[in-house]
């Protein structure tokens, strides 16, 4: 930012010049014979300063006018002096602290232009700072400007002054224009900056929500898997019980088949063993009848023989036509034996063909027959028995 300096000129007060940036001296002595010794050391210390800001030996003006104030105090113009030497000197804080405490004098020569000189000094402060502290600058101008419009309320001529607010004015249009643009730069870094942040956070929410979202997924997926494996254990373990339940029971099978066939061929066995002993006895039976039998016709042999015998030697109490004695017809009996058990002795008296069984071998025969039927009823509710095999296992 280029900026110009206030317009200073060359002014002429109490015939001393005064020439820096518009900065005037006024005050002035001249060596009379009639002054009192504290006016003409007065004088002295004066002149001394002003031919020292002349020579632009700036800090000996300054104690120049310093050692005049201590011997006469509450002048203005000494006061106006020094805040040129210290103007001069660059030192615009302390000059304008001294140019305001005049600028309202009565003098108002004096006092227009104190308010000149206290404008430049807030316009010089300004430049090279406006960027460092704008709103102080501006202030500083706006001020500057106010200084310039109070010199011309008091010297309406002074056309330096009116100079000086165009300069003033126009920086400080630029200050306020860049103060603005800095403004608005400033309000858009702070949106983009606010946009950034809550992007930033739309996008870290998102994150985060994904990450959520992956965990339980993750966490899902884990629960299936294990869910699953759980499934497939039991299910194996269902299948391994199935697997030992099936394999116990073919070996219960196998055994109870085992048992069953050992049972089988126990029971045949005896059966076997049964039948061989009711052969032996049917055929010792059959032996036996027929060892009877052949007893029985050796018996009747005999008794034919002997019954010859008998009716050759007894008497002949009758006889039949041709003369030959009749057997005796009827049963023979005792006389104590009773009339129903002779009724009872006489079927078996009847005659035995050759080849017919007695009675008693008819009843042996009927009693081996009841017997063997029985053996076969036991055998076969035995074998039947043998087959139930109960069961103790609970499946």
């Amino acid at each position: 930012m280029s900026h110009a300096n206030p317009r200073t000129s060359k002014r002429r007060c109490h015939g001393m010049i005064g020439t820096a940036m518009g900065v005037a001296l006024l005050l002035t002595t001249s060596m009379a014979s009639a002054v009192e010794p504290a006016d003409r050391e007065f004088a002295i210390r004066v002149n001394e300063a002003n031919r020292a800001l002349s020579n632009e030996q700036f800090d000996s003006a300054i104690a120049g006018y310093e050692a005049a104030e201590e011997i006469e105090s509450g002048r203005e113009e000494t006061t106006y002096n020094k805040a040129v030497a210290l103007y001069r000197k660059k030192d615009y804080s302390a000059a304008l602290s001294l140019f305001d405490s005049v600028s309202g004098s009565l003098d108002q020569s004096l006092a227009a232009k104190a308010r000149f000189n206290a404008g430049n000094c807030r316009y010089v402060s300004v430049i090279g700072q406006e960027e460092q502290d704008p709103a102080t600058s501006i202030e500083q101008l706006q001020r500057a400007i106010a200084d310039f419009r109070g010199a011309i309320a008091l010297n309406p001529t002074d056309s330096d002054a009116r100079t000086n607010i165009e300069l003033a004015a126009k920086l400080l249009k630029q200050m306020q224009d860049q103060e603005q643009q800095d403004q608005e730069q400033q309000d858009q870094k702070q949106q983009d900056q606010k946009q950034q942040d809550q992007k930033q956070q739309d996008q870290k929410q998102q994150d985060q929500k994904q990450q959520d979202q992956d965990q339980q997924d993750q966490e899902q997926q884990d629960q299936e898997q294990q869910n699953q494996g759980q499934q497939d254990q039991d299910q194996q373990d269902q299948d391994q019980q199935n697997q030992e339940q099936q394999n116990q029971g073919q070996q219960d099978q196998g055994q109870q088949d085992q048992g069953q066939q050992d049972q089988g061929q126990q029971d045949q066995g005896q059966q076997d063993q049964g039948q061989q002993d009711q052969d032996q006895q049917d055929q010792g039976q059959q032996d036996q009848g027929q060892q009877d039998q052949s007893d029985e016709k050796q018996m009747d042999q005999s008794t034919e023989s002997d019954q010859g015998t008998s009716e050759a030697e007894a008497p002949s109490d009758s006889k039949n036509e041709d003369g030959s004695q009749e057997p005796p017809q009827g049963q023979l009996s005792s006389d104590n034996e009773p009339e129903d058990a002779i009724d009872q002795q006489q079927p078996e008296t009847a005659t035995i063909q050759e080849g017919e069984i007695t009675e008693q071998e008819a009843r042996k025969m009927l009693q081996a027959i009841r017997d063997r039927d029985l053996l076969r009823r036991y055998r076969r509710e035995r074998e039947q028995r043998s087959r139930h095999v109960p069961v103790d296992r609970d499946w």
